[in-house]
């Protein structure tokens, strides 16, 4: 008998909090289906390593490839299925998980306690690896996000757990705008004040502890008015953003993640659920999730498998 290795990690959303955390390590993100998920299963076939970095898109470049690489000589396996790669949703802090936890089994023969403290250990060494490359370094909310799935708000020194969705009366949907962008770069070569953008995320999640749907939506709409203040917003998504002012029940709306160029979120009176959803699926853009689909973290299986040959 062989084994597979079973992944799944969520798509994460930054709802709030692009720029601000590269400087403050806080923001709020948000985890939902249908994620990502592949199979690693040994396999009686030669191994390739040329096979898995190119099914999984690995870059040579990339301190986390060195992870794969490592564990792959330890325990070669081949890549069986990989679903859900959609860019601007996290695939980067995906990859780095399954590169954790493929590690950790290669070397001890069995998975990692899926807890808090192998997530600060985790997050620990992720973060040294990538103090080391030139230029700033990244936060690494996304996996902090699809760690713990749901509703997340981070910070810097300490883990706060998940919670679900407190606007009852909020919709929500998320968009692929279809554009694409080199976010390594762009953190590196992007400048902004962060004072307004820290003071609204600060403001953002009191507003989630309360509930309270109403300040939510205003300082929603205030950061997305501070990222075009800045600048920080591709011409493309504020030209959707304004479109989505049509939408029946429209609340808010703001362009997520670097530059807002892959990912739009719209926020809508959830009691004009129908019309809305019908006028998000008349549009040139991909619908990705609902606030239906808000959902748990990366979780992991490790099974028995027949080896073929």
């Amino acid at each position: 008998m062989g084994h597979q290795l079973h992944f799944f990690s969520p798509y994460k959303t930054f709802l709030l909090g692009e720029y601000a955390v590269l400087e403050t390590g806080r923001a709020i993100l948000l985890a939902t289906q249908p994620g990502f998920s592949m199979t690693l299963t040994t396999s009686a076939t030669d191994y390739s390593w040329n096979a898995l970095s190119l099914a999984l898109r690995l870059n040579k470049n990339c301190p986390i490839t060195a992870i794969w690489y490592d564990a792959f000589a330890r325990h070669p396996m081949q890549v069986d299925v990989v679903r859900g790669w959609k860019k601007g949703f996290g695939a980067s802090g995906a990859l780095s998980w399954w590169a954790l936890v493929y590690a950790y089994w290669s070397e001890h023969s069995r998975l990692p306690d899926m807890d808090i403290d192998y997530l600060a250990t985790c997050m620990q060494y992720v973060r040294q690896l990538w103090a080391e490359q030139p230029g700033r370094s990244q936060s690494g909310a996304d996996m902090l996000s699809q760690f713990g799935g749901q509703l997340l708000c981070t910070h810097p020194d300490e883990y706060h757990t998940a919670s679900a969705w407190p606007f009852p009366g909020l919709g929500l949907i998320l968009f692929a705008t279809g554009s694409r962008l080199d976010t390594h770069l762009h953190i590196q070569e992007v400048q902004f004040d962060v004072s307004k953008f820290a003071t609204l995320v600060t403001d953002a999640e009191l507003a989630c502890q309360r509930g309270d749907q109403t300040s939510f939506t205003e300082i929603f709409t205030q950061y997305q008015n501070a990222l075009v203040g800045q600048r920080l917003q591709c011409e493309q998504t504020t030209q959707w953003v304004r479109r989505l002012h049509d939408c029946p029940g429209f609340v808010a709306a703001k362009g997520c993640g670097a530059y807002g160029a892959e990912v739009i979120c719209l926020l809508y009176d959830y009691k004009q659920q129908d019309a809305c959803l019908a006028f998000a699926s008349s549009l040139p853009m991909a619908v990705v999730a609902t606030e239906q689909d808000i959902c748990s973290g990366l979780s992991v299986q490790a099974l028995s498998a027949p080896i073929d040959g």
